[in-house]
């Protein structure tokens, strides 16, 4: 017994109340019947207590029918070795057969060995080496085992049967196999009847799709039948390229659709983007991904990282599986060294890699400040190549305290050269103003236009030419006569207390 109760104290703890069950169940004990035997052998002279039985034999005990083809019988130990075929049926729910068999009466205690073959309603469980409680209707095992449920089979070295809780207890190299994913655990307990997996240590789940989609977790419960999940504990769940990560994380296999809860991750590997936040939603059929809470994008591009914030983001996915479309909104803000921007919303779309801007958008760069009804970017080799801004666009850049560099007109093109503004076309109503300078580059006047359509080229951060393509109205005016009528152009705003200043700033919405 103390042997037991050292084998039994180093698997489950849990078992434990099984032997203070016995200990006080003995003084109830009844005697092992001997229903049948072909052949009894008795001899006094050796052993009084000590039969043994030969062919068809058959024992009953408190409900627990056992068959064997030999026997030795210790009536007196109320106790009995089986051998051969050996079955023990409790009823028609569970059944144990085995090769081998040490049955003891007084403690309801079954060990069997050999091809064990333990059997309920519901699932088989096959191993070498097995003890079993007939009245608790509990097995337990330290040999490798296999268990077959359903679609389902279960592996492991050690474990427990709890056949009045249809509960299963596995610990140690413990696999489970399914048509549509596998299961790797450190410890599992598996529920028979809900068709239910919860697990203890270090879990992974690898989908047998051509994604071969892979969660983690060290806790949490998954439901085999209809494919539901919930992981806690370090959970993350890969598909593809994408990755959803989170304190928790909810999981439909079937509907293919995730939530996550607390220090939420999504990340896609393939364009080196993550957005962390407080709640996400992945749906794979639907191909969307949403991020809601204190939310932050972050994608690498070259030595530097572009930084966005909004109170929502979500991602719209192509059949590979890949973020096609990402949308920020509303109040979104984004931060890279070289190019910050604030706007209602963004949408970005991957094909193309355009960058759109909504809702009284904003955009500085290095010196200048862009502003426009609608300003779309087009990037190349994640570099600024072109820029388009539709309706009331309006650059400005600041040459001196109070005096600065204005084009207006009803539509631009932009080029940029290594993510530097380089060049600008004017398309309909254009107007500039800009300050000329000396050869000691001091400011000498103001230089003002209006044409309808103008190219201006830009060189080291400063306007340096102004093409006029069709008959102009231009004045210039030496700096001493320049009057704050002359010196803005109609529209003109210069909002620098918005622009964000690093990758905290952009949180503040101001």
């Amino acid at each position: 017994m103390n042997c037991r109760i050292q084998f039994l104290c180093k698997t489950f703890t849990v078992i434990i109340l099984f032997f203070f069950h016995t200990s006080i169940s003995k003084a109830q004990n009844t005697k092992v019947e001997l229903i049948n035997a072909d052949i009894l052998i008795g001899d006094e002279s050796t052993d009084k207590n000590l039969r043994r039985l030969i062919g068809n034999v058959q024992f009953r005990h408190d409900g627990t029918d056992m068959y064997c083809d030999s026997a030795y019988f210790y009536a007196e130990d109320n106790s009995l070795d089986a051998f051969g075929i050996v079955r023990m049926l409790r009823g028609d729910t569970i059944s144990l057969n085995s090769r081998r068999m040490n049955y003891k009466g007084n403690q309801k205690i079954a060990r069997v060995w050999e091809d064990v073959v333990l059997k309920d309603k519901k699932m088989t469980l096959k191993t070498q080496e097995l003890i079993y409680d007939t009245e608790q209707q509990q097995a337990w095992y330290e040999t490798p085992a296999v268990i077959t449920q359903s679609d389902n089979i279960l592996k492991s070295n050690r474990g427990i049967y709890q056949g009045k809780e249809s509960m299963l207890y596995f610990k140690e190299n413990v696999t489970l196999d399914n048509p549509s994913y596998t299961l790797e655990a450190d410890t599992l307990l598996y529920h028979i009847r809900k068709e239910t997996a919860y697990f203890q240590g270090p879990t992974y789940i690898q989908a047998t799709d051509k994604e071969q989609s892979t969660m983690y977790c060290e806790r949490g419960w998954y439901n085999t039948n209809n494919g539901k999940s919930v992981f806690r504990k370090n959970a993350w769940l890969q598909s593809g390229v994408q990755k959803l990560e989170g304190d928790s994380l909810l999981y439909d296999r079937f509907a293919q659709a995730g939530e996550s809860f607390g220090n939420v991750l999504v990340s896609d590997t393939v364009q080196k983007i993550s957005i962390a936040g407080d709640y996400a939603y992945y749906n794979k059929n639907l191909r969307k991904s949403s991020v809601f809470g204190d939310i932050i994008l972050s994608q690498k591009i070259d030595d530097d990282t572009l930084f966005m914030h909004a109170d929502t983001l979500f991602a719209l996915f192509d059949s590979t599986g890949r973020a096609s479309d990402y949308f920020a909104y509303p109040n979104a803000r984004f931060y890279k060294k070289d190019i910050q921007g604030k706007c209602d919303s963004i949408a970005y779309n991957s094909a193309d890699s355009s960058m759109k801007m909504f809702g009284e958008p904003v955009l500085w760069n290095n010196n200048y400040q862009l502003t426009s009804n609608y300003i779309q970017l087009f990037m190349e080799n994640n570099k600024l190549k072109s820029m388009l801004m539709d309706q009331a666009a309006f650059i400005v850049g600041e040459v001196d305290s109070g005096y600065y560099n204005q084009i207006k007109g009803k539509k631009m093109l932009g080029f940029f050269d290594n993510n530097q503004l380089r060049q600008i076309h004017v398309d309909g109503n254009g107007q500039s103003i800009y300050y000329g300078t000396n050869s000691k580059k001091d400011y000498i006047g103001l230089n003002k236009a209006e044409c309808s359509n103008m190219i201006i080229d830009v060189d080291d951060n400063k306007i340096n030419r102004i093409n006029m393509i069709q008959t102009p109205d231009a004045v210039f005016k030496p700096m001493n006569s320049i009057n704050d009528e002359l010196k803005f152009l109609k529209g003109f705003v210069w909002l620098d207390y918005k622009r964000p200043l690093n990758k905290e700033d952009i949180f503040n919405w101001r």
